[in-house]
């Protein structure tokens, strides 16, 4: 089974789930768009329907997703990982319903990873959807086949990311635009941001389903990354926001008897994930340097 694909979703083989508590080191914004309310801040952090502070895990995937497409990039090809081709030089009018009837309806080609796919017939011409569900899954890059594409379902399924404490409180900083020619403030361009302080705790909650031991290695990796601090979450890292750690943390492993016969999953610590991923990725090292 390679590292870039893995088993599939029609055949339940393991689940993964990783829980914890994430604690913001420094100030921490998710930001909710401006607020339309005077009173309010200009630019508040996201909040449910009860109007508590929380972390979506839409901002965590996608932290952690660019953090590995990142590393993957700088790796030699002979390692086995890949990841979207952002600056393939294919024509995008291929794609195009107007200027390609082919594409109308049901179009004949379509993008996986930046790179095209012609969509594969059966004997009358319409298309192979089996055919077609294991093309693009071989096709799909390594970070696109844990993540997930517009064809292709992820395997790691962030949630929502709840304050531990139900009163968390939020603070509420100044800023000011700055000319840039003259390197300072301009005049009625006052701002207010709110972020939530440091030390505030939030849920960690990350389920991941059918993961290969190398698959498995790279998300402990990209996680590992952001406990160390050289991942951050959420907006204005660029101004010292956004650096996180991780706390509590257990893997535990759910196969299909688990399930069946409704038993407790199997338990390890979060440095026993750290140690296996460490092994199964310098095994994939080692490999590709020998060959």
């Amino acid at each position: 089974m390679s590292l870039a694909t893995g088993p599939t979703f029609e055949t339940f083989t393991v689940r993964h789930r990783l829980t914890g508590q994430l604690q913001a080191e420094t100030a921490l914004r998710v930001g909710a768009g401006s607020s339309l309310d005077a009173a309010n801040t200009d630019q508040p952090v996201m909040r449910d329907g009860l109007g508590r502070p929380f972390l979506p895990g839409s901002s965590l995937k996608g932290a952690l997703r660019s953090a590995l497409e990142a590393v993957i990039r700088g790796l030699p090809a002979s390692y086995g990982l890949s990841t979207c081709d952002l600056f393939n030089d294919f024509d995008q009018r291929d794609f195009d319903p107007e200027r390609n009837p082919s594409q109308r309806g049901r179009p004949q080609q379509i993008q996986i990873c930046g790179k095209p796919m012609q969509r594969p017939l059966d004997a009358e011409g319409r298309v192979d959807a089996a055919c077609e569900v294991d093309e693009i899954v071989a096709r799909s890059c390594t970070v696109c086949s844990l993540f997930g594409s517009p064809y292709l379902a992820g395997r790691v399924f962030f949630h929502d990311l709840p304050a531990t404490h139900d009163l968390l409180r939020t603070e509420v900083r100044d800023g000011v635009g700055i000319d840039r020619d003259l390197g300072t403030a301009r005049p009625k361009i006052k701002y207010d941001v709110e972020v939530v302080p440091p030390g505030s705790r939030f849920r960690l909650d990350i389920t991941m389903e059918n993961l290969s031991s190398q698959q498995l290695a790279l998300i402990v990796q990209a996680i590992r990354w952001l406990d160390d601090g050289e991942v951050l979450l959420g907006g204005m890292t660029t101004r010292g926001l956004g650096r996180v750690s991780l706390h509590e943390l257990a893997l535990r492993t759910i196969e299909p008897q688990d399930l069946l016969l409704d038993r407790k999953p199997k338990q390890s610590t979060w440095a026993a994930a750290r140690e296996n991923a460490e092994r199964a990725l310098a095994a994939l090292v080692d490999s590709a340097e020998a060959s």
